[in-house]
C-alpha cells in the first residue's frame, strides 16, 4: 500500500507538470508574430556589469508598453539586437563587449506590437501616425565634447517617405535629404564638408521630442530636437 501511494503521488505530480507544460505551449502559440498591428514604446534599463580585462557581460532589462506579444529592436554600441516578448511585456538580455555597457551605448530603434489570437494588442500609435510625427519644423542642438552647434530640421512626410533639410547653425551648411521612415526612426546619408561619408539619425521619442545623431570622420555629434 505504501508503494502504491508513492506511485499515485508521482503520477499526480507528473500529470500536473504535463498540464502546466501544455498550458504554457498553448499560451505561447497565441502570439502571431507574422501580423504586426501597431507601434509600442520600448524601454531598456542597463543593469549590472561583470567581467574584466576587455571581457564584460552586461544585463539589460527590456520592456515594452504593449501588454503582450511585441518585439523591441535596439542598438548596443552600434550593434543591432532584438528582444521578442512572447505573452510578456518584459525580459532580460545579456550583452558582451570589450568594455562595460552604459546607458548612452543603448538606443531603442523601434517597438512593434503583434496580434494575439482572439484579440488585438493596441499600440500607442499606428504606423502612419508614427511616420507623420516627424513632419514639421524642429529645432535643437548637437554636441561633441565641448563643441556645440544649433540645428534646424524641416521634414515633409508622404506615406513612409520623408524629405528634409538640416541647417547647421554654426557652419551655416545646409544638407538636403530624402529617405524612408522606419517606425520611429529616420536615417539619411550625406557627404560632409571634407568629402567624407556621414550619417544622420533622428529617433522620435514622444511629446514632439526627438534625438538627433550625426556621425562621420570618426566624430559623433549627439543632441535633442523639439518640434515647434
Amino acid at each position: 500500500m505504501k508503494n502504491l501511494r508513492i506511485s499515485s503521488v508521482c503520477t499526480v505530480v507528473f500529470a500536473a507538470s504535463m498540464i502546466s507544460m501544455s498550458s504554457s505551449l498553448v499560451q505561447a502559440a497565441e502570439c502571431d508574430f507574422k501580423k504586426p498591428i501597431g507601434v509600442c514604446t520600448g524601454t531598456i534599463k542597463v543593469g549590472k556589469t561583470v567581467g574584466s580585462k576587455k571581457s564584460f557581460t552586461t544585463t539589460l532589462y527590456v520592456k515594452s508598453s504593449a501588454g503582450a506579444c511585441s518585439k523591441v529592436e535596439y542598438f548596443v554600441d552600434s550593434t543591432p539586437y532584438q528582444t521578442v516578448l512572447n505573452n510578456s511585456n518584459s525580459d532580460t538580455e545579456s550583452v558582451f563587449g570589450t568594455k562595460p555597457t552604459i546607458k548612452s551605448d543603448v538606443e531603442v530603434e523601434k517597438c512593434t506590437a503583434y496580434a494575439i489570437k482572439g484579440k488585438d494588442v493596441v499600440g500607442e500609435e499606428t504606423s502612419t501616425s508614427g511616420q507623420q510625427s516627424f513632419a514639421g519644423h524642429w529645432t535643437g542642438s548637437l554636441r561633441w565634447m565641448i563643441v556645440s552647434s544649433p540645428a534646424t530640421v524641416d521634414i515633409a512626410v508622404q506615406g513612409s517617405s520623408a524629405r528634409g533639410t538640416w541647417v547647421d547653425g554654426k557652419s551655416h551648411v545646409t544638407t538636403n535629404f530624402s529617405t524612408t521612415i522606419r517606425r520611429n526612426r529616420l536615417s539619411f546619408s550625406f557627404t560632409d564638408q571634407s568629402g567624407a561619408p556621414s550619417q544622420g539619425v533622428i529617433v522620435f521619442q514622444s511629446n514632439n521630442a526627438a534625438t538627433f545623431k550625426v556621425s562621420g570622420s570618426g566624430i559623433e555629434f549627439v543632441g535633442k530636437l523639439r518640434k515647434e
